[in-house]
């Protein structure tokens, strides 16, 4: 839940908001997704110059990408964080209410935070002093070290 918006943005609102330029079709988004998942509705950023295919998205990139709207960036990994930050101060994220679901098995340590929505798998162990944020998921047999921070 932590990458779906708590209202929609369009890509001209975010770009102005960075002072910077779109390429392509106004397009919104609600949802934050890596570029190898991005679709319709999402936001994401390219430095690799690799181009997505077909998936109609909004990315933040330093050239133009065939079938999404672009927000030209000469630095895409900076301004994606400066957009993440505007997204926060102007409307933030879903906030996931859901309490955690743990298997009977899993092992717990000392002084752990675990955070809403997250979800641990049968078999897996938690270190002293875990934090684990909201929305994470946890597979089976899973070992995580002392003092780690997941999400």
């Amino acid at each position: 839940m932590k990458n779906v918006l708590a209202q929609t943005f369009s890509s001209d609102s975010l770009a102005e908001a960075l002072g910077l330029k779109t390429e392509g079709k106004l397009n919104e988004f609600s949802k934050i997704l890596p570029l190898s998942l991005a679709g319709p509705g999402a936001l994401t950023f390219s430095t690799s110059g690799k181009k997505p295919l077909e998936n109609n998205c909004v990315v933040i990139a330093e050239n133009p990408i065939q079938n999404c709207t672009t927000i030209i960036s000469k630095n895409p990994r900076l301004d994606f964080a400066r957009a993440l930050l505007w997204i926060e101060k102007k409307s933030g994220f879903q906030k996931c209410g859901a309490d955690p679901a743990i298997h009977p098995s899993v092992e717990i340590g000392k002084n752990v935070v675990i955070g809403r929505g997250v979800r641990i798998g049968a078999g897996t162990k938690i270190a002293h002093g875990v934090i684990i944020g909201d929305g994470v998921v946890i597979g089976e047999d899973c070992n995580i070290k002392s003092l780690a921070v997941i999400g």
